[in-house]
């Protein structure tokens, strides 16, 4: 028999309770399908959980599709997805996850088996069970029964099943049996005396086989036992008085990590050691010390089911080691003394010692994990620990409090030194305020102090105290951090009001002002770190960073990544990482690359508030930051992200008037058609199984046809997208997990929108046919209005025709009478030629009538003739022909009296003259242009 040890409590749990959904508190198996959900038996009803909520299934006696009764007691999976379910009292179900429906299975054809005790698949896709106190196999793909119960002794009573290599292991009150499938053969293991009687009672309740054929068994009475297999040794595992001998389940994680469920809490054995976790009233912790059942999944996470409902230990969720005093604790060795941690300092590679507000000094033992508290009347001091530090030149650690001044511990003689105040001289010289902020060593064996008025310099050979106020420099009497950066050979001084340092060459303070006052200037100085060539400094308003080198200087805020502009402490690591407790989270910065990962209550942290002067780099490159709920202790290497990428699935469609409803589940559609009346409003919700802290997962979605970019990351669970015009679309969404890490393969379905009749092709194709047809019908019509109009034209045209021919023969008759009559004014040749005989006259006018004629007259003594151009073409000109003739008669007649033929024909002329613009001119008195030209 081996007698365990018990082991110190590390791990931390969540809990799902009947307050987030669950059915019922007494949870009695856990199974995870292939697709990712959760499965959890309980006496009132089948629970499925996806990270975010229950879905119950329940008996509903009216609808035959429903689970055959409530009270559930095993679950196995097909390889395609399907459920056996057994019941206590309603026999074997199969869930349909495809449908969404359960149906009954008839147990050996006979409906005499309702108790299901235990389901196990082989792998042939076999199923094996337990029903009343019968053994069966049964084929699905035959639909065929076998009952193999007679194999064994009568009066064994079966409980459990496990299955590995062709060989089916059965529990029992009888021990073990062994049933291979292939040759029939049963064996039994159990220990018997010299006299062939059972060497121990008692009942098997689980069997779980490991790597290097160890078969473990669970028992009621004597703890947790182990066959090996190789040899047929027998080894009884008990627990003392530490965990119960009464174990209901074992099984084995990723990490060869044993768990053990029993009716006194939770076992884990590792490294041969045995770690006890109990329903205490500590965070995290179970809920209940009756253990029913463990399931260790591929993620490495590994849920357990109680009496009070469901513990799960969350391998990515709880990053960082939290240290505290629970609230239900007076004083324990097992706890810090108090939860507001205010400083640390390293005593040796086994002790650390941790200064709190309330309870004074405490020495943490890391051998052990436990606390050695010195309050007030032991540490000297006071019981508000502000700041410590490891003088190992004087073996020393000094410690400074809120109001008591400051002493020290000797390391050498274990005992703690009265204390230094600023009540009391010291060779004419005094401490400059009681309440003590930092400390720092200088050269020359000197101890830098800060205080929250002044700063003291305490020589420790000589047993005296310098202090330094803002009229020697100090840009503010409080000062909050010290550091020595022997590189420079100067002390950094941060206080309330902005950074200054002490030059060890020239012996004064300077103030330290960047190029940007407003990066440093009238901020708080709370904690600085010397890079090399580089000064990074936390104050109230962010973090600042300035090269010596370049002298490039920058600020980093909110905008920037930080959690909380407000900075208590910084550490680097060895991954060139820095390492920032904030008043709102711890934050890791990453130097390269100047990108800020942050870390909340959600991933471990004491809280998210932190305090300043508290936090320390051990020599190992252990890191711990305390705060306002204890403190937290890593190693920065071991801080890793979640690396599990979620499983996504849509799971409902809500269109216009209500959940869309499909024949099988959403989850496995890569198609759906939608009227488009029933699209004008459509939400998508999808869901990501990722169970670390599924509430900050992140969705991203984008619907091709509609959005040309993936959606902005987000932890809502829907989207919503109205008036889709109807054709086809694809619906992606794609998760991250609570760090950040993304399953870039997404869930898709295409989603066929119906649009209505006026908006399909055939549409479309027919309102252009008939739009084609009716411009061919329009321009016929046209046509044929046009041609009517034409020939109604012509026929006009005709008639017109006609009629102006008519009229302009007429015309034509009035014209060449016209003609008769202008001709007969027009002098006779022979009369011309008598006067002279060789003359002659070309006369072509244009018109049948003209403007234009010519004219003779005879008198006694002269021979006047005349070539005459009337204004006017045609029978206007003519008229004035007859006009401008009468008038040159008349003119001979008026002009006898000039006996001189060249003074008579001016005289012709003027008269010509005054005749035409009295005639023309006679009946209106206004002028005119109309004449004629002679010569």
């Amino acid at each position: 028999m081996t007698f365990f040890k018990l082991d110190a409590q590390q791990l931390r749990f969540t809990s799902l309770t009947i307050e987030d959904g669950l059915s019922q508190s007494m949870v009695k198996q856990i199974y995870k399908d292939k697709f990712g959900y959760i499965w959890i038996a309980t006496q009132d009803g089948l629970n499925k959980y996806n990270g975010y909520e229950f879905n119950v299934y329940r008996n509903n006696i009216y609808d035959s599709t429903t689970i055959s009764d409530n009270n559930i007691s095993a679950i196995a999976e097909t390889a395609n997805g399907k459920l056996y379910i057994g019941t206590q009292n309603g026999g074997l179900n199969l869930y349909d996850p495809f449908t969404g429906k359960f149906s009954s299975i008839l147990i050996n054809n006979d409906s005499a088996y309702h108790n299901v005790k235990a389901l196990i698949k082989d792998n042939k896709s076999n199923l094996w069970l337990i029903a009343e106190n019968y053994l069966f196999s049964y084929s699905p793909d035959k639909n065929t029964w076998k009952d193999i119960s007679g194999k064994f002794p009568k009066s064994v009573r079966f409980t459990c099943l496990y299955f590995k290599d062709d060989v089916l292991w059965i529990g029992s009150d009888k021990g073990i049996f062994s049933y291979n499938v292939i040759s029939q053969k049963v064996k039994q293991y159990l220990e018997k005396t010299k006299g062939g009687e059972p060497k121990f009672q008692f009942v098997v309740k689980d069997i779980f086989i490991d790597e290097n054929a160890g078969l473990w068994y669970a028992t009621t009475g004597m703890g947790l036992c182990k066959i090996d297999l190789k040899n047929n040794n027998y080894h009884y595992l008990l627990f003392e008085k530490q965990l119960s001998n009464f174990v209901h389940d074992v099984t084995q994680d990723e990490e060869n990590r044993l768990w053990i469920a029993s009716s006194k809490g939770l076992g884990i054995i590792e490294n041969n050691k045995l770690k006890k976790y109990t329903a205490k009233a500590e965070e995290h912790g179970l809920l209940s010390n009756r253990v029913n059942c463990v399931l260790p999944d591929e993620t490495g996470y590994v849920w357990i089911g109680t009496d009070a409902g469901i513990n799960i230990y969350k391998k990515y969720l709880f990053k960082f080691e939290h240290i505290y005093k629970p609230s239900n604790v007076r004083r324990s060795s097992k706890y810090p003394s108090g939860n507001t941690i205010m400083c640390f300092e390293q005593l040796n590679d086994s002790i650390m010692v941790v200064g709190n507000l309330d309870y004074g000094l405490d020495f943490w033992h890391l051998n052990n994990n436990t606390f050695t508290n010195y309050p007030t009347f032991q540490n000297k001091l006071h019981y508000r620990i502000l700041a410590l530090l490891n003088d190992k030149q004087n073996n020393r650690i000094w410690i400074g409090s809120w109001g008591g001044g400051f002493n020290y511990y000797d390391t050498e003689n274990k005992t703690f030194a009265p204390a230094f105040d600023a009540d009391k001289q010291i060779n004419g010289t005094r401490l400059c305020n009681n309440t003590v902020l930092d400390f720092e060593k200088g050269p020359k064996n000197t101890l830098w102090i800060g205080t929250y008025n002044g700063l003291s310099v305490f020589n420790i050979d000589e047993q005296k105290f310098q202090n330094y106020f803002t009229v020697d420099g100090l840009p503010n009497n409080t000062v909050n951090y010290l550091k020595y950066d022997d590189n420079r050979n100067r002390m950094w001084l941060g206080t309330a009001k902005g950074l200054a340092y002490y030059d060890f060459d020239d012996e004064k303070i300077h103030s330290f002002k960047l190029q940007n006052p407003k990066l440093l200037q009238g901020k708080s100085i709370n904690t600085i770190l010397t890079d090399n060539d580089v000064i990074w400094v936390g104050t109230s308003q962010g973090l600042i960073k300035y090269n010596f080198k370049t002298q490039a200087e920058k600020g980093y805020f909110l905008p920037d990544g930080l959690p909380n502009e407000y900075i208590y402490g910084i550490l680097k690591d060895a991954q060139n990482h820095l390492w920032i407790s904030t008043n709102n989270g711890l934050s890791r910065f990453d130097i390269t690359n100047e990108k800020f990962k942050n870390y909340t209550e959600k991933d471990g942290l004491q809280s998210n508030e932190f305090n300043q002067g508290a936090y320390f780099k051990s020599a190992n490159g252990t890191m711990y930051f305390g705060g306002i709920n204890g403190f937290n202790a890593f190693n920065p290497q071991q801080i890793m992200d979640n690396p599990i990428l979620p499983k996504i699935y849509i799971t409902k469609i809500i269109a216009s008037k209500g959940v869309f409803k499909t024949d099988t589940a959403l989850t496995f559609k890569n198609h759906i058609s939608l009227k488009y009346k029933d699209a004008k409003s459509l939400t998508i919700e999808f869901e990501a199984l990722e169970y670390t802290l599924p509430q900050e997962n992140l969705y991203q979605w984008k619907l091709e046809g509609f959005d040309d970019e993936w959606s902005e990351p987000v932890k809502r669970r829907f989207a919503i997208y109205s008036n889709l015009s109807g054709g086809e679309y694809i619906f992606k969404v794609r998760a991250a997990n609570h760090d950040g890490v993304w399953n870039n393969t997404p869930a898709t379905i295409k989603i066929t929108i119906i649009p209505p009749f006026y908006q399909t092709a055939s549409f479309y194709i027919g309102c252009i046919i008939a739009g084609i047809l009716l411009v061919l019908l329009i321009i016929r019509l046209r046509t044929r209005r046009i041609i009517a109009e034409k020939n109604k034209l012509e026929e006009k045209v005709q008639e017109r025709t006609k009629e102006l021919n008519e009229k302009n023969k007429d015309i034509l008759s009035s014209i060449e009478y016209a003609k008769r009559i202008q001709e007969a004014i027009l002098p006779p040749m022979e009369k011309i030629r008598k006067a002279f005989p060789n003359s002659f006259v070309i006369y072509l006018p244009k018109d049948i009538v003209s403007g234009d004629f010519y004219w003779f007259a005879e008198t006694k003594d002269n021979f006047f003739i005349a070539a005459v151009d009337c204004t006017g073409h045609g029978v206007p000109g003519a008229f004035m022909t007859l006009l401008a003739e009468r008038a040159l008669d008349a003119g001979v007649e008026a002009s006898g009296s000039e006996s001189n033929s060249q003074d008579r024909a001016g005289a012709i002329l003027r008269y010509v003259d005054e005749f035409i613009r009295a005639e023309v001119n006679a009946n209106d008195g206004t002028s005119s242009n109309d004449g004629m030209d002679a010569f």
